[in-house]
């Protein structure tokens, strides 16, 4: 990092700041420390604007010098500045006569008590801009009070809103939601000023507050909540529903019949015509307590419990295949998590996926079998007839082999439970690697029987051996195994951060998930497909299934598993598989990498 004296010449400071974006020549002054005011003169610094921020000459942010501080100051030019000192206090006006806009993120008042109160900044810059970020305002009792991240949550409501049950402990989302929304509106209330500085010469002062900001994300909920009172349970407006939507029963992500998932949505006219009927909830205009023209029930009535509770029963009692071909019949879009087979979407308009698929997995399991465990010889295994199991161990046939790899290909029939003769021949035929993609039940079967056989060579696994129950059976013994899977802990902390938070929060949560904190992919891949999902109903515009599905090529999304876009047939485009491994020392899964198939 370089240092210049400018001697306060701000327009000299910027003499190399290349011109560009729609803000090019826009100067924003930003003080105070953290995500909200930062973060907001960062959103206008990568449209062009040119931002300097004021620091502390001797307390500094906490998160300077780290990745975090870094993405929230990006392309902000930095001073060090005391308004408290007669010296710092000429040098900060100076800073305001150069500024179009200002933003300070503190306690209401702080300025006001250095001697900065808005009209003697007017006195230095009649034209300026003033975004006052604070946590509740600048009138009010709450003023004084010091505000973050959590607290804009926990009393805006936010907090309120996110749990399991209504007996469940509020939960706060990752990361950061409270300082980001403050500073996208902390960003937009700033250039509404402008404007308005631009139009009448004159300067404006503006109030943003992160309690305000987090209220107004609650929808409907406040009307409702001053229109009918306080909500109880059983009565309107429950609260703490989780994944699934107070307001929309069968609106969300369902066990299937074969141990994945699948996002749901039967909601609106046309998708409950054709779909309660499928579920077995009757059909609007004919079932009694159904009326004709029905768009679905809330959550909190008892028809839309009741018609969550047969949507989760049909989801259970077929797989996704049958799904996909019994809504697909129907006309209602469906999203799969983790079914990867290749066949799934084949000459299927309204099915859609967002998982990688096995030719896929198998070239990045081959790949990196060849490339990081230097294997030279592979024992591919699977139970004879399966689909899934035969399809992966080609696919990881024809890439180890393109790698210069031989490979030894056998079956089991179905239902076996000894793999003493399977494993004894990977051994005797010299093999370096096991390629095992199988069921949890067999997988299992498999790594306790080569713990008693010492069998040394290692495992690779498929999504299916991303499971607890495969570390279980690996417990106290020196079994390797590597897997390819949707996500692994360490893929993103904030997410990691919070999925933790919920499963130790909550006791049921945490015996499901096995008694402890370890995150399956499949978790992340529900959590991401519901978001996409909400993209496809917003570009939609309705709930309509044809516009929905018309929407859905188009949807592209971040999410924590990766990059998420889909091709002409619906599924993802995926390029890179996470690896994790069996960590003996910890019994727990360990992240090793991230795999390419090429």
């Amino acid at each position: 990092m370089s240092f210049k004296k400018i001697d306060c010449n701000l327009t000299q400071a910027f003499d190399e700041y290349p011109e560009f974006g729609v803000l090019s020549g826009v100067k924003v002054f930003v003080s105070g420390t953290a995500i909200a005011g930062p973060f907001a003169g960062c959103l206008m610094a990568e449209m062009g604007a040119k931002v300097l921020q004021s620091e502390a000459p001797k307390i500094s942010c906490g998160t300077r010098g780290t990745t975090s501080w870094s993405q929230n100051h990006r392309n902000e030019f930095s001073i060090t500045c005391n308004p408290r000192t007669p010296a710092g206090k000429k040098i900060f006006k100076k800073c305001l006569e150069w500024a179009d806009i200002w933003i300070e993120s503190s306690k209401a008042g702080t300025y006001a008590k250095m001697g900065l109160t808005d009209e003697v900044c007017w006195g230095v810059n009649s034209k300026l801009c003033i975004v006052h970020v604070s946590g509740y305002g600048q009138t009010g009792p709450y003023k004084s009070k010091a505000s973050y991240d959590v607290s804009g949550q926990a009393m805006g409501g936010y907090m309120y809103m996110n749990g399991v049950s209504p007996t469940d402990v509020p939960l706060k989302v990752n990361p950061y939601l409270s300082d980001y929304v403050t500073a996208y509106n902390a960003c937009m209330t700033a250039l509404s000023a402008y404007i308005h500085a631009l139009k009448t010469g004159k300067g404006e002062s503006c109030d943003v507050a992160q309690y305000d900001t987090m209220f107004r994300l609650l929808d409907n909920y406040p009307a409702n909540w001053f229109n009918k009172g306080y909500p109880k349970q059983g009565e309107p407006v429950p609260f703490r529903t989780g994944n699934k939507s107070d307001q929309a029963a069968c609106f969300s992500f369902y066990d299937t019949k074969e141990g994945n998932a699948m996002f749901v949505a039967i909601v609106g006219q046309g998708p409950v015509t054709r779909g309660y009927p499928i579920i077995g909830m009757g059909k609007p205009g004919v079932t009694e307590g159904i009326p004709k023209n029905c768009t679905g029930f809330p959550l909190f009535d008892p028809r839309g419990k009741k018609a969550d509770e047969l949507c989760a029963k049909f989801c259970a009692e077929h797989t996704c295949d049958e799904i996909e071909e019994i809504f697909n019949k129907a006309g209602i879009p469906a999203m799969g998590i983790t079914c990867t087979n290749p066949q799934v979407t084949n000459g299927v308009d309204c099915y859609f996926r967002i998982c990688f698929l096995d030719p896929f997995q198998g070239t990045v399991l081959a790949n990196y079998a060849s490339s990081e465990l230097k294997a030279k010889k592979a024992y591919c295994l699977g139970e004879n007839g399966n689909e899934y199991d035969q399809g992966l161990v080609t696919f990881f046939k024809q890439a180890f082999e393109k790698a210069g790899g031989t490979v030894v290909t056998d079956s089991f029939p179905k239902d076996n439970s000894d793999f003493s003769s399977y494993l004894n021949k990977a051994k005797d035929q010299g093999c370096d690697v096991i390629f095992a993609p199988v069921s949890i039940a067999y997988s299992t079967q498999l790594v306790s029987q080569a713990a008693s056989l010492n069998i040394g060579i290692p495992f690779l696994g498929s999504d299916t051996w991303d499971d607890n129950m495969v570390l279980q059976a690996a417990k106290g013994t020196s079994v390797q195994a590597f897997v390819s899977t949707f996500y692994a802990e360490g893929g993103n902390k904030t997410f990691d951060d919070g999925i933790k938070a919920y499963i130790n929060g909550n006791a049921d949560a945490k015996t499901t998930n096995g008694g402890d904190d370890t995150i399956s992919a499949v978790t992340a891949m529900g959590y991401d497909v519901y978001y996409v999902a909400l993209e496809a109903l917003k570009a939609a515009g309705s709930t309509d299934p044809a516009k929905v599905m018309e929407a859905l090529p188009g949807v592209v999304y971040d999410g924590v598993s990766g990059h998420i876009a889909f091709d002409e047939t619906g599924d993802a485009i995926r390029d890179t598989a996470y690896i994790k491994t069996i960590d003996s020392a910890t019994n727990a899964w360990k992240f090793v990498t991230q795999q390419k198939a090429s």
